[in-house]
């Protein structure tokens, strides 16, 4: 049922929505610290809740998921027409002439601000909009999708504007962890693997000031050997010194760092205890 039916149906004689008329007038004319507004404003926000309802699973549609929250979305601006309605504006008799475009209002607000699982800027999620509404226009006048081309000449953007849009909305929602697996998918598909670079940070962090602490020649012999992966006969020629001395400072170097690691961890091990 769109806006103008529901609007006629507020007006009909006998109809639940022209009983709620004297009703809206009277919440109007109420003070706001009367002590029966707030039954009066909730009875009436009650008997319109099927138009929110309805509302928020067309706005839905496909997505199921969606209802609770736009359902929400619905109610709290019914609550706020409620509130907001003017009997003496127009002609006092289509409340939900005036209710329909403050939900749907609503509903916009609600898709461009807090469906995004990632913070797009602001133009980027008005621009979505124009372009999904375009999108749709196009693909019934042609009977297919739209190429991003035709979608930025009709919005008369740039191509790379449109370009934007669609990749950014690949990013407004994220799959439910509880959502089914495909055949031999495995439990933990969604919840991804950790990353082996973790386990070695603390042991960089921890060797990075060690290193420092070396002299130049040993810090670059050892980063050729455990870094570069260098044999040390390759080492001994990029340095110009003899194999058997890279093996000494190298033999030197890492029993320096062993020693200093070694007392750095018995220093922080009873510093915890003291």
């Amino acid at each position: 049922m769109d806006s103008r039916t529901d609007s006629r149906a507020d007006t009909r004689p006998g109809s639940r929505h022209s009983a709620q008329l004297p009703r809206l007038r009277t919440l109007h004319a109420m003070a706001a610290d009367d002590p029966r507004r707030s039954a009066l404003r909730n009875s009436i926000a009650e008997a319109y809740l099927p138009i929110a309802e309805r509302m928020a699973r067309g706005q839905a549609g496909a997505s199921p998921a969606a209802y609770d929250d736009l359902l929400q979305v619905a109610r709290l601006a019914l609550l706020t027409a409620v509130d907001r309605w003017d009997p003496e504006r127009g002609d006092g008799t289509d409340f939900v002439g005036y209710l329909v475009p403050c939900i749907r209002g609503e509903f916009l607000h609600h898709v461009r601000d807090r469906t995004w699982v990632v913070r797009v800027p602001r133009r980027v999620k008005e621009m979505a909009t124009r372009v999904n509404r375009e999108t749709s226009a196009l693909h019934q006048r042609l009977g297919r999708s739209p190429r991003p081309s035709e979608i930025a000449e009709a919005l008369g953007v740039d191509r790379e504007v449109v370009l934007e849009v669609l990749l950014a909305q690949g990013y407004q929602a994220a799959d439910s962890l509880d959502e089914r697996r495909g055949p031999g998918e495995p439990d933990d598909a969604r919840l991804g693997d950790l990353d082996a670079a973790l386990d070695r940070a603390e042991d960089r962090a921890t060797l990075r000031p060690l290193l420092a602490a070396l002299p130049e020649r040993e810090r670059t012999i050892v980063g050729l050997r455990f870094v570069d992966q260098l044999t040390q006969s390759e080492i001994a020629r990029r340095v110009g010194i003899s194999q058997m001395h890279v093996s000494r400072l190298l033999a030197r170097s890492l029993a320096t760092l062993r020693a200093h690691a070694t007392r750095d961890h018995a220093g922080h091990h009873v510093g915890h205890h003291v």
